[in-house]
């Protein structure tokens, strides 16, 4: 839940730096511990003097320990300070004040961070926690008459636990609203999609089939696959096939991927006539870590750029096994240069005894200069030094050597010294 907290902020609100809010009963809000942090992060090309940021530091760190009592009075001390901190050293005394169960003197003290600081980003930061603080003592706030459309959007949020019906009217309102920028309703898509109401999942299905427009088709499937559950899974599958827009299709294939549906992928990588939509789906098979499936697809697949994609896909699941397999026995050249290559990615520590015996064991020269690229890959300059020394072909050892030229380690630039020495 925590991770859905803080995904939800950085999709919702990140842009407008509302760190203060977290999903705690009908608000929204971020872990005041990694809020804190983060602030800090943001403020460190502030230049301040070195009193004022010691005592920000420890007011930081109170938060964190969540002394509040202590970090109220050591921001009260950067607020006497006059320096550039005086905002943000008012909201975390009223953030303090709330979370210390003290709402209206939190109330006061955003009061004044609004009247001395209007054009501040801790004001808007401000805002949304007064909004919090309000609606956690029972008010209830009618989302519109909030002029700013991220504070609204909290507040329908709100709203949905206690009036589902209204809450969904407006998030329908936004997404049909021509005025409404894409990003508030990209994020009014978010918070349907976090909802486990029927109503919720007929406007993301909606959006998601094409129906409201294609400019939020995409980003609608994709929180389909956020969400996840079998329900919304057979729903992309149902918009893939019943879609002849490219970039309709790629986008379901990204949403199963990100919901994990292996199987789905499988069946549009093995029978989807476009083969560019097949090498996808084989890339999201190999990023869910799909080897089994991987492998099966390659010993079908009979188009040979697709089956160059299935190999970046073994890859990509990291199946080194079918990998070596495949640089030891796949009959066509080609796929097996690319596999070989796709071993040396893979990492000296994992592959390089079995590059070694390769160019070792097979006399083919373009297998071995595939055996140099991948050592190249993984800058093995070890292994490429030892074979260099022992190679009589002029082709494949000035091969080794101009790659080692390109290896920045201590053992080649002795080697390529050695060399011009002789």
């Amino acid at each position: 839940m925590r991770v859905l907290m803080i995904w939800l902020m950085g999709m919702v609100l990140a842009p407008y730096r509302l760190d203060a809010l977290l999903i705690s009963g009908p608000i929204l809000a971020a872990n005041e511990t990694a809020v804190a942090r983060s602030k800090e992060k943001d403020d460190k090309g502030r230049k301040s003097k070195s009193g004022e940021k010691a005592l920000y530091a420890r007011g930081a760190a109170a938060l964190d320990e969540e002394k509040w009592d202590e970090a109220i009075q050591v921001f009260r001390q950067v607020l006497q300070s006059n320096g550039k901190s005086s905002d943000r050293a008012l909201y975390w005394i009223a953030y303090a004040q709330h979370r210390d169960g003290k709402p209206t003197n939190a109330l006061t003290t955003l009061g004044e961070l609004n009247a001395k600081f209007p054009a501040s980003p801790w004001s808007k930061d401000g805002k949304a926690l007064e909004l919090e603080i309000r609606q956690e003592a029972g008010q209830q706030i009618a989302p519109e008459k909030i002029a700013d459309d991220e504070l609204k959007l909290i507040a329908i949020t709100s709203l949905m636990h206690s009036d589902q019906e209204r809450a969904f009217t407006l998030l329908e309102k936004i997404l049909r609203q021509p005025n409404s920028s894409n990003e508030l309703k990209e994020r009014t898509l978010f918070v349907l999609s976090q909802s486990s109401s029927p109503r919720a999942r007929t406007l993301l299905e909606t959006v998601a089939r094409g129906r409201s427009g294609t400019d939020l088709q995409s980003q609608a499937i994709r929180f389909l696959g956020v969400a996840g559950g079998e329900g919304n899974r057979s729903l992309l599958a149902t918009i893939y096939r019943g879609s002849t827009d490219r970039k309709v299709k790629s986008a379901v294939l990204q949403a199963l991927m990100i919901a994990s549906d292996k199987g789905r992928l499988l069946e549009v990588a093995r029978n989807e006539k476009d083969p560019a939509l097949r090498s996808e789906a084989a890339h999201m098979l190999g990023a869910s870590g799909a080897a089994e499936e991987l492998n099966k697809l390659y010993e079908t697949e009979t188009s040979h750029a697709v089956k160059e994609d299935i190999i970046q896909g073994i890859f990509i699941s990291g199946n080194a096994a079918k990998l070596m397999q495949l640089a030891r026995s796949e009959k066509n050249p080609s796929l097996r240069e690319s596999a070989i290559r796709a071993v040396g990615a893979l990492g000296s520590s994992k592959t390089g005894d079995f590059l070694l015996q390769m160019y070792q064991s097979d006399s083919n020269v373009q297998v071995r200069m595939a055996v140099i690229e991948a050592l190249f890959i993984q800058n093995n300059a070890r292994t490429l030094i030892a074979l260099a020394r022992k190679e009589q072909n002029r082709q494949l050892k000035t091969e080794m050597i101009e790659k080692l030229s390109h290896i920045s380690s201590k053992e080649a630039t002795d080697y390529m010294m050695e060399i011009l020495n002789q």
